[in-house]
């Protein structure tokens, strides 16, 4: 008779398929697949039952106590988070929902796998709760599987502007003393208090009777304390997070919840060094990634050492006279900053320093940049920084001019240019009390700006000094009426006189070539020696001998950090139907458009009737959207409250409808580049001035013929600028054929089609105006089905169909052809105007038109005659379809 063995109780775990690990609890990647299995069968799964039946199991395997409780709750927090599977409440329940697999692209050469696809990855029973991959075709890149940041919104909730540097938005709310008073909070009861290190600035949650009270709170400038309460407890921990960047997840406090978006990244690229989820592992390249992710640096991107023209720069006196050239990557704004904080440590009063911005964002920035390296910031706050803009409209004000600031920009400028035609003791005053004025991207400055600029300069005294800050090679734009070279040379004739530094040392190249092509080229356009044909030759010359050839397809021109640069908008908008009928991935910053709505929006609320709408009747909506948004339930109710939120608990759907149809954008739910956020972008060099990449791929224009010298001259700096948003290689194709653009509202671009016996013409489709912006159906049907085809559709691009009736363009999806909107009266206005162009004949067009398609879809609203709101989903249309046109 065989005797029985007792079997170990790590062996029958493992049995299981639940391993233990030094902790002595089952490994978090067996708990992971063991929860994949339990919603993978059931398809969904109530919490608690699957609470029970995983302890139950583990009990068998010799698991008990509340640390394995702990364990698994976490556990269960990750996979949600990253999306492994999906949650719904129903009363008290919460409910886990197997979803569609999907495999994300982590951007650190690893892949994940999730959603409910068993057999497909490797073993999870280690410490990794998400399931490594290979590499696989179709992979969602990490950055469009995350919802961003949500820093636009935060900023303006505390009144700052939304373009303010995430790492900056602490500084900025110190600087500038706080919200007004009725913001303030008052004697509530404190149930915690996280302070940030180095700061005077505590972030708090507090009691005010039954309910919590999220509170920013920092020394004002009297040394008193001021609070100010947030929009919501979650802006804590994204606070906490803009002070300390990445780093702050490796020992994240106690406190403080770490929001949901977090969670989700740091589960899919990190490991979590306890169950708190409060401590993480994650590697060199991980770091590197969620810190792009977050939009904060791990390290302050400036020069580790200074060059000899910074210091000149940072060094001179406040009397010192200086016109710095300071070109693309040259830490510019490094060295202003550094100058003007060196002036008030060497004991000028801030309030006697005017800084001259060229944009508000930038006015932020500055202002931030200087108190961090201040020994007290709150001396920041005494600056006088502004715009020219906000300057004018200040001078006016003081001559009593409120008739003369009523008016746009333009005319409060050449209101205030004339008060310096004789200007009365009160503007010398207010002019000559400043010990130094420093002025920013002055080759911006043009017409009636750059005459107010110089006469200002006029009227200060001969010991103010004086710090200009500009770039002539990046004077792309034809209207400019005066060079900057003329301003050089004005300024260089006065006395005292200025002294030129140039800052050539490039901080952003990474390739000693193209540091190299960018310093030659500069030198160029600054060479008066030189007539404009030549600058033009050479700098197209040295372009091509730096730049390799874009005639294969490399991997990396598939990445978020890759541009397509084009010298005109019909050459973009004819790459863009290239990529599209190539089905290459692409992204793009529709400039025409200015109101794009994200789409969850009316997928949310389409069907809902009413002028107000719940917390839980919006919850309820949203988390039955398939697929699902990505962005948390809380999240996306909490960016509509602050929109037109009339209480915690119900947001104001008419409000909310009135402004989604007014002119201003809507930060928060606003469509900035549309696409993937993981393909390259395709721009016009004039949209990409400002942004950078690791790889340019410039579409190089042809040799202009018959131009003027300015005219050559432009297209220098333009092929210049276009060259210096690389950073790491700069690669040139062949310019795709350009097009014609019609002369009305809609600058339509076109051109015509020779391959055909019968007229015909590529046509732009998805100019503003070009959908119908009221329902397109009376169908209720109709209108579900075609919103439902649009939701599933609203992140990619699909081919459309377009057919005449009723007097309109029927758009339809080519795949299963659900009407999907209406072309406007506008379109076909137009494709009458191309006719006649074509032809001069009576023509008419094709009632079939294919070649189009959607690039995604958009929010729209529409309130009747009632006040009653309504929302449903357009199409963002794209490319250049062929349109035929027939004869009578």
């Amino acid at each position: 008779m065989n005797s029985i063995k007792p079997v170990k109780a790590e062996d029958f775990a493992r049995s299981l398929g639940l391993p233990s690990d030094e902790a002595g609890l089952p490994t978090r990647g067996s708990i992971a697949e063991a929860v994949r299995s339990f919603v993978s069968v059931n398809r969904v799964a109530d919490r608690d039952e699957l609470e029970e039946w995983f302890l139950t199991l583990a009990s068998a395997a010799g698991y008990t106590g509340e640390m394995l409780k702990k364990r698994f709750r976490s556990v269960c927090s990750q996979l949600l988070a990253a999306g492994d599977c999906a949650a719904a409440s129903r009363e008290s329940s919460t409910f886990l929902i197997s979803v569609e697999p999907k495999t994300v692209d982590l951007e650190t050469e690893e892949y994940v796998i999730l959603g409910d696809a068993p057999g497909e990855a490797m073993s999870g029973a280690g410490k990794n709760v998400i399931r490594r991959v290979g590499r696989q075709q179709g992979s969602v890149s990490l950055f469009d599987h995350l919802s961003p940041p949500p820093w636009p919104a935060i900023a303006e909730s505390l009144a700052l502007n939304q373009d303010t540097s995430p790492s900056q938005i602490l500084t900025s709310v110190r600087l500038s003393g706080g919200l007004p008073e009725h913001h303030q909070q008052s004697g509530l009861e404190r149930k915690y208090e996280v302070s940030l290190q180095g700061t005077s600035s505590r972030l708090c949650l507090a009691a005010d009777g039954e309910q919590d009270v999220p509170l920013l709170c920092f020394q004002g400038e009297q040394g008193n304390e001021r609070r100010i309460r947030l929009d919501s407890d979650e802006y804590l921990s994204w606070l906490y997070l803009s002070e300390t960047g990445i780093d702050g997840t490796r020992d994240w406090p106690e406190d403080l919840p770490l929001p949901s978006t977090v969670l989700a990244a740091l589960t899919l690229v990190g490991e979590p060094l306890d169950d708190d989820l409060t401590r993480w592992d994650l590697s060199d390249k991980a770091r590197t990634t969620l810190s792009e992710w977050l939009g904060i640096p791990l390290a302050e991107q400036t020069p580790v050492t200074r060059d000899p023209a910074q210091s000149k720069v940072i060094d001179s006196s406040a009397s010192a006279r200086l016109l710095v050239a300071a070109g693309p990557g040259s830490g510019k704004t490094w060295t202003a900053c550094m100058r003007v904080s060196r002036l008030i440590e060497a004991g000028t009063s801030p309030s006697r320093i005017l800084i001259i911005s060229f944009t508000r964002a930038a006015v932020a920035e500055i202002r931030g940049r200087i108190a961090s390296f201040l020994k007290d910031p709150r001396d920041a706050y005494q600056l006088n920084i502004q715009t020219l803009d906000s300057l004018a409209w200040s001078l006016n004000a003081g001559a009593g001019g409120g008739s003369q600031t009523s008016g746009d920009f333009d005319g409060s400028i050449s209101a205030a240019l004339k008060l310096f035609a004789d200007p009365e003791d009160w503007l010398l005053d207010e002019i000559e009390r400043y010990q130094h004025v420093l002025i920013d991207e002055a080759q911006d400055l043009t017409g009636a700006r750059r005459a107010l600029v110089l006469a200002m300069l006029r009227n200060i005294t001969d010991e103010c000094g004086v710090s200009v800050f500009h770039d002539p090679a990046q004077a792309i734009y034809g209207f400019l009426d005066v060079s900057l070279q003329g301003v050089e040379k004005e300024l260089e004739s006065w006395e005292p006189p200025f002294e030129n530094i140039a800052l050539d040392r490039n901080y952003r190249c990474k390739s000693p070539g193209l540091e190299a092509m960018f310093s030659e080229g500069r030198s160029l356009l600054r060479d008066t020696g030189l007539d404009a044909r030549e600058i033009y030759s050479r700098i197209r010359q040295r372009i091509e001998e730096t730049a390799s050839p874009a005639n294969t397809r490399r991997a990396a021109d598939e990445r978020r950090d890759t541009f397509y640069l084009y010298r005109w908008r019909g050459q973009l908008n004819s790459a863009i139907d290239q990529a599209l009928r190539n089905g290459t991935p692409f992204r793009t910053r529709l400039s025409q458009h200015r109101n794009l709505v994200q789409p969850w929006i009316a997928a949310t609320l389409h069907n809902f009737v009413g002028r107000a709408i719940s917390r839980s009747e919006f919850v309820e909506l949203y988390s039955e959207l398939r697929p699902h948004p990505g962005l948390p339930a809380e999240q996306a109710w909490q960016s509509l409250c602050r929109i037109c939120g009339t209480t915690a608990t119900e947001i104001d759907l008419a409000r909310l409808a009135e402004i989604m149809l007014g002119r201003s954008p809507l930060p928060e739910v606003a469509i900035s580049d549309v696409g993937p956020r993981s393909a390259p972008l395709f721009s016009t060099i004039h949209a990409a001035k400002g942004r950078e990449a690791e790889t340019v791929v410039l579409s190089l224009p042809f040799e202009p013929n018959d131009k003027t010298d300015d005219d050559l001259l432009e297209e220098a700096r333009v092929l210049y600028v276009a060259a210096t948003r690389a950073s790491s290689e700069l690669r040139l194709a062949a310019s795709p054929r350009g097009m014609k653009t019609l002369n009305n509202p809609s600058r339509r671009t076109w051109r015509e089609w020779s391959r055909s016996k019968s007229p015909a013409a590529k046509v732009e489709i998805g100019c503003p105006g070009d959908i119908e912006p009221t329902p397109y159906s009376s169908s209720s049907q109709s209108r579900d089905d075609a919103n439902f085809v649009l939701w599933q559709s609203s992140e990619r691009a699909q081919s459309v169909g377009l057919t005449f009736a009723d007097g309109r363009y029927r758009i339809t999806m080519s795949d299963t052809g659900i009407e999907i909107g209406t072309l406007s009266n506008e379109f076909n206005m137009d494709l009458r105007s191309i006719a006649e162009k074509l032809t001069q004949e009576k023509v008419y067009p094709a009632r079939n038109i294919e070649g189009a398609f959607m690039l995604g879809a958009t929010s729209v609203a529409n309130l009747d005659e009632a006040g009653m709101p309504s929302f449903t989903l357009v199409p963002i249309l794209s490319g250049a379809p062929l349109v035929f046109f027939n004869r009578a």
